[in-house]
């Protein structure tokens, strides 16, 4: 989702249950979410010539493995910035063009993001400081802003 200001929010929820899924439907073996979270971490990447791996007793995962479960959820996230761009005000599409898009939540730092970004919709990205946090933060801010938030509450 991209909140008036620019802030992208990219969740990895969905990207680890499809990495449980694939462990198991694959290898026959049954991953735990933590698990799931520790390889995403370790391997996930939209960067096609990524060579990371994760070795575990039973089978050996490799990034481009998890490209390819990873990639279509990434190029939701991609599609739905290339569909809201033209809804954002003018003052939030000066921002986007100044200085990209900014991403937020624990899938934002994955490996070849700003690439895929960069070369799908032309537009720089950067991370947020806070990336963890910053979903929360702008939750936070429409609630300090009674007027924002029933005019994003209109719109939607």
């Amino acid at each position: 989702k991209i909140l008036y200001s620019g802030i992208i929010d990219v969740g990895v929820d969905s990207c680890i249950n499809e990495i449980i899924e694939l462990v198991e439907r694959k290898y026959n073996v049954n991953i735990n979410y933590e698990t799931a979270s520790n390889i995403f971490f370790e391997v996930a990447s939209l960067l096609k010539n990524d060579s990371r791996y994760v070795k575990f007793p039973d089978f050996i995962l490799k990034a481009e493995q998890v490209r390819e479960i990873i990639y279509p959820i990434y190029a939701q996230i991609i599609g739905a910035i290339n569909h809201l761009l033209p809804q954002t005000s003018a003052d939030v599409m000066r921002q986007i063009i100044n200085t990209g898009v900014i991403f937020g939540g624990v899938g934002a730092g994955i490996r070849g993001l700003s690439e895929a970004v960069y070369w799908s919709l032309q537009l720089q990205s950067m991370i947020a400081v806070d990336e963890e946090n910053a979903t929360l933060l702008g939750a936070g801010t429409l609630l300090d802003s009674p007027q924002l938030f029933l005019k994003l509450s209109c719109d939607a």
